[in-house]
C-alpha cells in the first residue's frame, strides 16, 4: 500500500524549510525519527549541565565519548 501524506496545516517550521538548505532538511528528518529520539534519550545521562547561555539556552558538557552517536554519523547527540 503506498504511503500518502495528509494535508498538514502550515507552521513556522514549514515556512523555514521552504527556503532551507539540505542540511536543515536532514536535521528535521533526523530529529523526528523515533529511533534517533530513543538513542538520544538513552545518552542524556552522560551529559553534565554546566549552566546556560544567555537566559534560556542550556549548556552541557559530555562526560564520556558518545559511541551511540556514531551509529547516526554524529559526534554527539544534540
Amino acid at each position: 500500500m503506498p504511503f500518502v501524506a495528509g494535508n498538514w496545516p502550515p507552521n513556522e517550521v514549514d515556512h523555514h524549510l521552504s527556503s532551507a538548505p539540505k542540511c536543515d532538511w536532514a536535521w528535521e528528518f533526523l530529529r523526528r525519527n523515533v529511533e534517533y529520539q530513543r538513542a538520544a534519550a538513552r545518552t542524556r545521562s552522560t551529559m553534565m549541565r554546566i549552566g546556560t547561555i544567555g537566559s534560556a539556552i542550556p549548556a552541557s558538557r559530555l562526560l564520556e565519548h558518545e559511541e551511540a552517536a556514531r551509529e547516526w554519523a554524529l559526534c554527539s547527540f544534540r
